[in-house]
């Protein structure tokens, strides 16, 4: 019965139970006029949750509503980070759970309760995910969205948690930064083009005029508020991010070590090209040792240009398998490839620029990379802002705060860091407080900064004498992110302007599959202990009422059928009437053995702690013996 009483409890909490509310958002920032909605950008090197906030509009007057980021109660903004990236996990996709949960929880207890469930998720990600396969893709995609639909009541479509393309990528990034300078009003203003460089791809997207007729291959349109359509070049290039190029500048360190080194021979017995291999132009300068360890394995050692000196990297798998054009042999387990710094910014400027593969040829002039179409910019009028790693690299090099951007002053700026010793810069960051995941990231400045030098000069063909490029991490106060660009798009759809409009509300809820199982785990402990206790009670009824052995009723009725026992236990009859204390073979009780009829008298002891039930008797009553007294009260009539 307690077990059925626990049971209907829950029975009912689950399906009538009314959350309330949990905020720890200031009343300024979140109110029933203010809607929500959340985006996690899934790079290649980490996730980033982003929620933003929109004023509330019943109306579908075509306007867009001003977007922002939403303020915890210190006033911080409320984004939350996690490493490594989402498509890190492809070993391992179950573990998508816990670092989607991880990410969601944050949002989840910063946005009222009653308004889960008019709040969309978008869970985007981007080129890290890109370069896997679709069925690697799909693996991760299918936990993660099982996560979100079974943990949580945010508004979520299985179509909002996928692997966006490049040019997505780009026009999104393009949409934030002109939203935020309020480009996008009744009256459009010129807009500004846009430059985006993550961990493994890069991205550019400007507006052409029409009267320009550019490709339609290389144009996405996009409509904003229903008011004005803008045409977008946008173009994505995969494995031109910094992290992504280091690799491949390694390999290309590589590839002419196989072919123009004096260890050639050597390293060909290590690796052999890929199919559509081709044998890269001699780098001037490049040096190359030889070493053997102690163990006599051999070190093969790379003067590196692009390490500031005192600083140490070494050629891994990851490497060769983002480069695409060299294979391990058998052999290659034998020996090390190691890159010693030298901090030479113009050497670095001259290796790197092969990687920009502006030999490949162009089917439709002009073309920026790779072989790629870019229409014609007008550098006289047009303004861009380049965020991401020009960002972080400007700021690397003290340069971010003196825009625009000037190649002259990053040029030297960079030439510096890269001629610093290492362990100078490791001081300076140290004395400044500098987290250490941020110092590995500043090992590779001297890098990165010649990276940016060649894809704006050599790459997109910017002047050098331009001065209209602005590095940024912030406008209007709200970090630039392509999240931002992406929801907006998101804001377009008539799925998303119905969501809008409709008022919160608090969920009737029921649990989720975790507090489910932790629940029925529960019921089943406290039915199974119910049980035990029951168990243990009746048996000490069932003895004090004599109800043992095999054909015992069940305990809960014994002390209701105690007056009927015999009849399932068969007693034996005894002669008629009944026999007390002494009877002798006569049948008179006592010396006298008196016989008492049968039908007149019932005889029972007078009751006392010591009695002991007998079933005896040809009347199927019972009568009691005290074996302590023998003493015998008559009942006549039913009466002492």
């Amino acid at each position: 019965m307690i077990s059925g009483v626990f049971t209907f409890f829950l029975i009912c909490t689950y399906s009538y139970t009314v959350v309330l509310p949990l905020s720890t958002l200031s009343d300024a920032t979140l109110s029933s006029q203010s809607r929500y909605a959340i985006v996690i950008d899934a790079g290649s090197s980490g996730s980033r949750l982003f929620v933003y906030c929109i004023p509330f509009r019943n109306r579908g007057d075509g306007v867009l509503p001003p977007v922002t980021l939403c303020l915890d109660g210190q006033e911080n903004p409320l984004t939350k980070k996690v490493t490594p990236g989402l498509s890190s996990l492809v070993s391992n996709p179950s573990s998508a759970q816990s670092y989607i949960a991880n990410l969601l929880s944050f949002a989840a207890q910063n946005i009222p309760k009653n308004h889960h469930v008019i709040t969309p998720v978008y869970i985007l990600a981007t080129a890290g995910m890109r370069l896997l396969t679709n069925s690697q893709q799909d693996a991760i995609w299918s936990t993660v969205r099982k996560t979100v639909k079974s943990e949580f009541d945010f508004k979520f479509d299985d179509s909002w948690a996928q692997t966006v393309s490049g040019y997505s990528e780009a026009l999104f990034g393009w949409i934030t930064v002109n939203y935020l300078l309020g480009n996008f009003v009744d009256s459009p203003l010129q807009t500004v083009g846009m430059l985006d460089m993550g961990g493994a791809s890069m991205q550019i997207a400007y507006e052409v005029p029409s009267e320009m007729h550019p490709p339609e291959d290389f144009i996405l349109p996009f409509t904003i508020g229903s008011k004005h359509t803008y045409n977008v070049y946008v173009m994505t290039f995969l494995g031109y991010g910094t992290h992504t190029t280091k690799s491949r500048y390694k390999s290309s360190l590589l590839h002419n070590a196989i072919e123009y080194s004096q260890y050639s021979s050597l390293l060909k017995l290590r690796y052999r090209p890929s199919t559509g291999y081709i044998k890269p132009p001699k780098l001037a300068n490049l040096t190359l040792q030889l070493h053997y360890t102690t163990s006599g394995q051999e070190k093969f050692i790379f003067m590196d240009p692009c390490l500031q000196p005192g600083l140490e990297d070494t050629l891994n798998p990851r490497d060769l398998s983002l480069s695409r054009t060299l294979l391990t042999t058998e052999n290659s387990s034998s020996h090390t490839v190691t890159f010693l710094g030298t901090g030479d910014l113009s050497l670095c400027i001259a290796y790197q620029k092969a990687l920009l593969q502006r030999h490949k040829p162009c089917r439709l002039d002009p073309c920026s990379m790779n072989g790629i179409h870019q229409p014609p910019v007008d550098f006289e009028g047009t303004r861009f802002y380049a965020m991401s790693e020009y960002w972080y690299t400007s700021s690397d090099l003290d340069t971010a705060l003196s825009e625009p951007y000037s190649f002259d002053t990053f040029n030297a700026s960079a030439s510096v860091v890269c001629k610093t010793p290492w362990y100078q810069s490791l001081l300076r960051y140290q004395a400044k407080n500098v987290q250490s995941s941020a110092i590995f990231n500043k090992q590779a400045v001297c890098f990165k900064a010649s990276w940016i030098i060649n894809v704006l000069h050599s790459g997109f063909g910017f002047p050098r004498t331009y001065t209209n490029l602005h590095p940024i991490d912030k406008l209007s106060g709200i970090e630039v992110q392509w999240s931002l660009g992406a929801f907006i798009y998101y804001m377009q759809f008539p799925e998303f302007k119905r969501l809008l409009a409709e008022e919160p509300s608090y969920p009737v809820v029921g649990f989720t599959h975790r507090q489910t199982a932790a629940l029925l785990l529960l019921l089943f402990i406290f039915t199974c202990l119910s049980i035990y206790i029951y168990y243990i009670c009746c048996r000490k009824q069932l003895q004090r009422f004599g109800f043992v052995g095999s054909h015992s009723p069940p305990c809960c009725a014994a002390p209701l059928l105690l007056p009927f026992k015999q009849l399932w236990r068969s007693p034996k009859l005894a002669n008629n009437g009944v026999v007390l204390g002494g009877v002798g073979s006569g049948g008179s009780v006592g010396g006298g053995g008196k016989r008492i009829p049968s039908g007149n008298y019932h005889y029972s002891k007078i009751s006392s702690p010591s009695l002991h039930v007998n079933f005896r008797s040809s009347n199927s009553l019972p009568s009691f013996e005290n074996f302590q007294d023998s003493r015998v009260v008559p009942l006549v009539n039913g009466t002492v």
